[in-house]
């Protein structure tokens, strides 16, 4: 019965054919002893792929695992792995006898962007709505300082699931959109930081982004322009990590929340003698709480102009 699931080798070019097939592990085992050649293996996708199987949320979608004529797996191999790696069968359309030239061709047309599926869903400023929904995934996970490779690349799906959780990232969004021309930080990373600050105190999130944006009227000392200091861009200055920059901003916050003042931001990041952590955003009343709320939509008004 296992053996019908397999191409035969030969060098005679046999008809294309097609199936849907449900791939157990036994089976991806034995697909991926006919792979001759095939794209890097890109840990990313396969860790894509792995949590979208766990989760229950792999939807086939009618990708094909492709043989060539001669027997040669040539594309499905993050797929199979993933399958091997679960232990949960999947059901795969499986394509056989393609002219082994067409390797060459996989995954030539574009493919629907993330952005693409946010877009027809209705959400606006999807770009940065993604980034803030992957920040906030980071969050969740505590993956700021950690290099696993690929855990930050998430399906559509697990983005979406996440904008539909914390409703809030919406509206910071739509909060923060001024910042992008303030040259201080990028629009999605202002969303997820506002976000995150909200959830402690609105009132003060309004006033800690109005002033990073204007940095008018910001007495030495006071936290938001220490941290404007370091982080505003300038014409051919060094550019700073899109992390340094939210640790950066959850310490000027915590000073702000403390009553501190604060002359110098420094995050030692990944150095051998000192690594520090991604600092915990203070909550009310000087309480440090690790994991993320998740809450509603809320509804904010901002100061900043449009």
């Amino acid at each position: 019965m296992l053996a019908q699931q397999f191409p035969t080798f030969t060098s005679q070019k046999p008809q294309k054919t097609q199936a849907w097939v449900v791939i157990t592990p036994d089976i991806a085992k034995a697909y991926l002893e006919c792979m001759d050649k095939n794209r890097p293996f890109r840990h990313a996708t396969y860790m894509k792929y792995r949590r979208m199987m766990e989760q229950g949320s792999w939807a086939e979608n009618g990708e094909t695992i492709k043989f060539c004529w001669n027997g040669h797996l040539i594309d499905g191999q993050h797929r199979l792995r993933a399958i091997i790696a679960t232990g949960l069968s999947q059901e795969i359309l499986v394509v056989r006898g393609l002219d082994p030239k067409a390797f060459d061709t996989i995954d030539a047309p574009k493919v629907r962007s993330l952005q693409d599926c946010l877009h027809i869903r209705g959400e606006v400023n999807v770009s940065s709505l993604s980034i803030a929904a992957k920040l906030q995934w980071r969050h969740e996970h505590d993956l700021w300082t950690t290099g696993g490779a690929g855990m930050n690349q998430l399906s559509t799906r697990e983005v979406e699931e996440l904008i539909d959780t914390h409703e809030g990232l919406r509206d910071a969004v739509r909060a923060t959109h001024s910042i992008r021309n303030a040259g201080v930080m990028t629009h999605g990373t202002a969303a997820f930081l506002w976000y995150q600050f909200a959830l402690r105190s609105p009132e003060q999130t309004m006033e800690f982004f109005e002033k990073l944006r204007t940095g008018a009227n910001l007495d030495a000392g006071d936290p938001v322009l220490t941290l404007r200091n370091k982080i505003t861009l300038r014409p051919g200055g060094t550019v700073i990590y899109r992390i340094f920059i939210i640790a950066y901003a959850i310490k000027a916050w915590n000073a702000i929340r403390q009553g501190h003042s604060l002359s110098r931001l420094t995050w030692r990041h990944n150095e051998k003698t000192s690594h520090e952590p991604m600092p915990t955003i203070m909550w009310p009343k000087g309480q440090m709480v690790k994991t993320s709320t998740r809450v509603g939509a809320f509804t904010m008004t901002p100061t900043m102009s449009t």
